[in-house]
């Protein structure tokens, strides 16, 4: 095995932090679970088309040495991420070993055990054999190939590269067909996972002279030497290395053991991050990606169609199911989408079903973008069940322009456009005590998810988050309502409209992301009429044109002192101005009795529902429903809790409806 060269902390001072003090498990993006159990690691190394069991921790410590990770893909600030969004870690340190930023060039942690020989993991790298962590389990492939990928870094780069302290991973296989054979190797080499194989292409100052590779430094990402870079504390890490192992038997049993070590003394730690991927079937199939924007240079603020489309370009071979990985920028916002296979917006991954030779399949996504001078979002098939010899899934940072990798760039322009905050009180949720509206509708799901405004002329594609939705207390969604601008000189003419979300407080805000301030879009700086409307109340307008531009104009309706068009256009609590409620057919006008009166509509959609075979004026509808004046999720038209009696008082009451005729119509304020 030969002489051992001196011990690096001879070589100079080294700063030692004892593990069993390291307790944090988190820093920024990158997420770190040290209590993960054996079915959490068996989980996260679980893939499409693999059987795991009989997970054990052969060498490791618990709590400090291994678990599972995510957020590998996100950034928390300066220097490259580690590429790979889950899996598990190990490290032949702690926590803080891997955790960024990179605050230290030489970070080590000390584990108490001894040296322990693997010697399947020194027959790559001769002295590993301090601070090990060890993982075996038990797979059994669907296909006769065996897909994973990995990160490997460490706190020896870059002083010794090309030297004795040659940290190492290994990934071994053994089962039917052949003896115990390590798949991790740098792709087209023969070179294992080790500092020696891998790193920045040039020897370190401590280097000693033994063999070493330099030729692979496309893998390589060169994280600085205690530099402060912020996602990894790593000095040096590969970009995403992904490996197939052929010539498995489907159906079959294979050993796999995943061990990692320190070369020639326990200083300098290092680590890997893992993701099992899938089994294959070794038949090729060319799966090609791309991607199309409906427009490349979007208005600030404004909404885009991405839409991407997977090609089977084989003309002999289908493929029974494909899974990509799409990222999406900070910035971006998904409205909606539409087209073939599911989508879940957790994992950010497109699954299709079976795609002919010669055949394709898409997704469109409507998304909203924000200020930034550009965007790009990527995707990356990451799975099919055949081998596509030009597709390598998380190498698209080392080989971007394979087939199998799209993205698509955008460039805001600065279009022009209104910023408005608006606040508006709806009388029929609206409770005097406590001054804010009631959100049942939100507590019972009622709340439809696209804007309901169609009818009355918008056609926009708002649509609510389930992060808004779920909102609580003060900020919780109350009801849709429809903002509009309308024209100085003829207010009935309506130049821009948006749908948003009226809060519990009368705070009007954004569907997506709950922000109380309003861009509208393509509208010119200038003097508007701003209306506030609802689908069951009568709308609200400002009594002159304001100045609006891209700097915020606050419009607060719920203020009796604000100016509006029309007499009593509002009803006047002693601390708030509230919508009046009642209008059900949204014809601009409240009526209890005649023509087109609003309580028919009520009671017409009672009578005539499915489930009124008997036709009781007293059956309680749930739903999301005009009539259902107050919001309590239920439209009655007789009995407890109604919703006529409200519209009745109106009229009755209504200040000038001096003889309080029942057949009074409240006329709204706003121009048509």
């Amino acid at each position: 095995m030969g002489i051992l060269q001196p011990h690096k902390s001879v070589l100079k001072w080294l700063p030692i932090f004892f593990l069993f003090f390291c307790t944090a498990t988190a820093h920024a993006q990158l997420t770190l679970h040290k209590s993960a159990t054996l079915a959490e690691l068996q989980a996260a190394l679980q893939g499409p088309g693999l059987t795991l069991s009989n997970i054990k921790i052969t060498k490791g410590l618990t709590g400090h040495q291994y678990g599972t990770f995510n957020g590998g893909l996100d950034s928390a600030g300066k220097g490259p991420v580690i590429g790979i969004p889950d899996g598990i870690f190990m490290t032949t340190g702690s926590l803080t070993s891997l955790l960024g930023p990179n605050s230290v060039p030489d970070y080590s942690g000390v584990t108490p055990d001894p040296p322990y020989v693997d010697q399947d993991l020194v027959s790559i790298s001769p002295y590993a054999k301090f601070d090990p962590v060890i993982i075996e389990f038990d797979l059994i492939p669907t296909g006769d190939t065996l897909n994973f990928v990995l990160s490997f870094g460490s706190e020896e780069y870059p002083e010794y590269v090309c030297s004795q302290f040659n940290d190492g991973f290994g990934l071994f296989v053994s089962g039917p067909g052949f003896s115990t054979r390590n798949a991790a190797f740098i792709p087209g080499t023969s070179d294992a996972i080790t500092i020696n194989h891998v790193n920045n292409g040039t020897a370190g100052i401590r280097a000693d002279g033994t063999a070493c590779t330099l030729g692979n430094s496309a893998y390589f990402n060169d994280n600085g030497n205690g530099s402060g870079n912020a996602n990894l504390q790593l000095d040096g890490f590969t970009k995403p290395i992904t490996a197939p192992l052929a010539g498995l038997t489907a159906g079959e049993t294979y050993h796999v053991k995943l061990a990692l070590a320190d070369s020639g003394d326990g200083n300098y730690d290092s680590g890997t991050f893992f993701k099992w991927l899938n089994s294959t079937d070794s038949h090729p199939v060319d799966l090609e990606l791309t991607t199309v924007a409906s427009n490349m240079a979007p208005v600030k603020n404004g909404t885009v169609a991405i839409t991407y489309t997977l090609t089977n370009t084989s003309t002999t071979s289908d493929v029974e199911q494909v899974q990509t990985l799409l990222e999406w920028p900070a910035g971006i916002s998904i409205l909606n989408q539409d087209g073939e296979g599911s989508y879940n917006p957790a994992t950010h991954v497109w699954s299709t079903g079976p795609i002919g030779a010669l055949a394709s399949t898409s997704i469109t996504f409507n998304v909203q973008i924000g200020q930034e001078a550009s965007y790009t979002a990527s995707a990356e098939i990451l799975y099919s069940d055949h081998e596509d010899p030009d597709s390598t899934p998380f190498n698209k940072a080392t080989f971007p322009n394979e087939d199998d990798t799209a993205s698509v760039t955008l460039t805001p322009s600065e279009a022009p456009h209104v910023t408005l905050k608006v606040r508006g009180l709806l009388q029929g949720p609206y409770d005097n005590a406590s001054g804010l509206m009631q959100d049942k509708l939100r507590q019972q799901g009622l709340l439809p998810q696209t804007q309901p405004y169609a009818l009355l002329g918008h056609n926009g594609t708002e649509m609510l988050s389930p992060a808004v939705a779920a909102l609580e207390d003060n900020d919780a969604p109350t009801d849709w309502v429809l903002l509009e601008l309308r024209e100085q000189t003829n207010p009935a003419i309506r130049v821009a409209a948006s749908v948003a979300l009226i809060q519990r407080d009368g705070d009007v805000a954004e569907p997506q992301t709950n922000e109380t301030t309003l861009h509208i879009p393509n509208v010119e700086e200038g003097r508007y009429y701003v209306t506030l409307r609802h689908r069951n109340h009568l709308g609200i307008m400002t009594a002159t044109p304001l100045q609006l531009s891209n700097t915020a104009t606050t419009v607060d309706f719920t203020l009796p002192e604000t100016a509006v068009s029309g007499k009593h256009s509002r009803l006047l609590e002693s601390h708030a101005a509230l919508l009046w409620a009642g209008d059900v057919n949204s014809n601009n006008s409240v009526i209890a009795s005649g023509s087109g009166n609003d309580l028919n509509a009520i009671l017409g959609a009672i009578l005539s529902h499915p489930e009124n075979i008997l036709g009781n004026s007293n059956l309680r509808l749930k739903g999301y429903l005009d009539g259902d004046l107050n919001m309590d999720g239920m439209n009655i038209y007789s009995g407890p809790d109604n919703d006529v009696n409200l519209l009745r008082a109106n009229v009755l009451q209504y200040p000038d409806n001096g003889n309080g005729a029942a057949n009074y119509i409240i006329n709204g304020s706003l121009p048509e």
